[in-house]
């Protein structure tokens, strides 16, 4: 995308001639004595640039030119409900676009026409005075569209520094345009201003298996894996968070800490919820990348799930109170020996007792050495898309999102 004033630098300045003038007249349906008119005020009027759909409507007029028909239409959506009034094609096709008043007795109305050769459409006719009563043409804002509001709204979705919520939506739209949209209609507007930005779930899991290609392109020694379902430190931390996008699910996310005691993530997996065999399928690729260390030792919740697929995929692991001190294993039955593999309080009691040195048993993941080693390296990014180099089994690999039950009212 552009900015505002690079749009304004890159603008064309179209200049009126007489062949131009004859053809757009004579696409006109008027009488003669109406093209003889047109003819008139096109040649009266000067050279133009090319207007958007944010164009003020002050620089609207006959002779104006509108990059597009797209362009033009979005014009005067905005211009309705702005307006607070209501208009009614009466021809709309590639070559022609006219508008006028709801109220039949109004003289409101406007006609463009497409250039021949080009996309650009020349307001050939403009009457901008609404001759109707404020009542007779109340709108009931039919233009206000989800791909209107999610317009309004797509920099402020970008903005991170903005909770962009359906109340937030509403009140914008009856700040700026003074209609009421509604909860669920704000809702989707943001998930369409969402889409636009990130794609939608569905385009996002078709490239799913290209995306992981290109990471493992990228960065060599990375690995992989997807499973379709037919229907740093021997310390690692196991969670799962809910995902709350429209297809649900379940984000399973495995850590550790570095040498400077900083979270350090290892593995990440989804799936469609929390149970044996989602686990299992998780620490079986999980155990592909990270091999099994005698002093390996699980930390998670009491979720029964997780305790289930550790001890089917990693047996030979500890998961898991008497707080029993082993200063030779450099282990304690409450875990925090192992879980950061820094002294405990019982294990600090133990070498206080036998009057020995603390720093000998720390672990030499807190070294300096350590910790330089493990930011040696460096992620690449896997570039834009448009750049991605996707061998022909790869691209034709389809991942579709799994079955969802879109909730009443959604």
């Amino acid at each position: 995308m552009t900015s505002n004033n690079e749009d304004e630098e890159n603008m064309e300045f179209i200049p009126i001639i007489a062949d131009t003038i004859k053809k757009i007249a004579e696409t006109s349906t008027a009488s003669k004595k109406s093209r003889k008119r047109v003819r008139r005020k096109l040649k009266e009027s000067p050279p133009c640039k090319i207007l958007r759909h944010d164009a003020l409507p002050k620089e609207v007029r006959v002779g104006s030119v509108f990059g597009n028909k797209k362009n033009m239409t979005k014009f005067f959506c905005s211009l309705e409900i702005n307006q607070k009034v209501e208009f009614i094609a009466v021809g709309s096709c590639s070559k022609r676009y006219e508008l006028k008043c709801i109220v039949e007795k109004c003289g409101w109305n406007v006609r463009a026409t497409r250039i021949k050769n080009f996309s650009l459409f020349r307001v050939i006719k403009y009457h901008n005075n609404h001759e109707c009563s404020v009542d007779a043409r109340k709108s009931n804002q039919k233009h206000a569209t989800l791909n209107f509001i999610s317009e309004q709204i797509l920099e402020h979705v970008r903005d991170k520094k903005i909770e962009v919520t359906p109340a937030f939506v509403e009140s914008e739209m009856k700040k700026k345009f003074g209609i009421d949209i509604g909860y669920h209609k704000a809702w989707r507007a943001i998930q369409k201003a969402i889409a636009s930005i990130r794609e939608t779930p569905e385009e996002n899991y078709q490239i799913l298996p290209s995306y992981l290609h290109m990471m493992v392109h990228r960065k060599l020694g990375t690995y992989i894996s997807i499973k379709r379902d037919k229907q740093n430190r021997p310390v690692i931390a196991v969670d799962a968070t809910f995902l709350k996008l429209k297809y649900h699910g379940v984000l399973f996310v495995v850590v550790s800490k570095d040498a400077n005691n900083q979270i350090f993530p290892l593995s990440f997996g989804i799936a469609d919820s929390e149970n044996n065999d989602a686990y299992i399928w998780f620490f079986g690729e999980m155990r592909k990348a990270i091999q099994v260390h005698r002093e390996l030792v699980f930390l998670s919740d009491k979720n029964q799930s997780i305790a289930n697929g550790i001890r089917k995929v990693y047996s030979e692991a500890h998961h898991g109170m008497k707080f029993i001190v082993d200063l030779k294993k450099r282990t304690c039955d409450c875990l925090e020996f192992q879980l950061d593999e820094l002294l405990c309080s019982h294990a600090i009691a133990a070498i206080n007792k036998r009057y020995l040195q603390k720093s000998d048993y720390y672990s030499k993941w807190y070294s300096r050495e350590t910790w330089f080693k493990t930011y040696e390296g460096h992620v690449n990014t896997v570039a834009d898309q448009n750049a991605w180099d996707i061998p022909q089994n790869v691209e034709s690999e389809i991942t579709k999102p799994p079955d969802v039950e879109i909730l009443q009212g959604r």
